[in-house]
């Protein structure tokens, strides 16, 4: 078995933040932890200071770096032999969970693969 992980990024319908964020705390993601593949679940919020708000000029030189378009992301980690099998476990579970419509219509959702094992720091 093999570690993925899957990103979701998305934000609530407008004026429906506090039913979002409820549905997605309490509900959504103990729904989804418990799919076969699915270990862990965790949301975040954007922080107000990124990267790009830091960098002078010089160090930015040509790189854009956009707006999110998205508040809310949330990470879900699997084990399956390949990221498809997880997501198809998620498919097959779906129709089952309980959605709500305080989710905005506009999703950004990616399956990642590791490329390299996790380096921490050393003190």
């Amino acid at each position: 078995m093999a570690r993925h992980i899957l990103v979701v990024m998305s934000s609530p319908t407008q004026g429906r933040e506090d039913e979002y964020n409820d549905w997605y705390s309490e509900v959504h993601l103990g729904e989804v932890v418990k799919v076969p593949g699915f270990v862990s679940a965790q949301r975040f919020e954007l922080s107000d200071t990124q990267l790009k708000d830091i960098l002078t000029p010089d160090e930015k030189g040509n790189k854009v770096y956009g707006e999110s378009e998205h508040r809310f992301l949330a990470i879900y980690e699997m084990e399956a032999d390949t990221a498809a099998d997880a997501i198809q476990a998620l498919r097959q579970a779906r129709p089952n969970f309980q959605m709500t419509d305080a989710l905005g219509n506009a999703l950004s959702v990616w399956a990642y693969t590791p490329i390299t094992d996790v380096v921490q720091s050393v003190d």
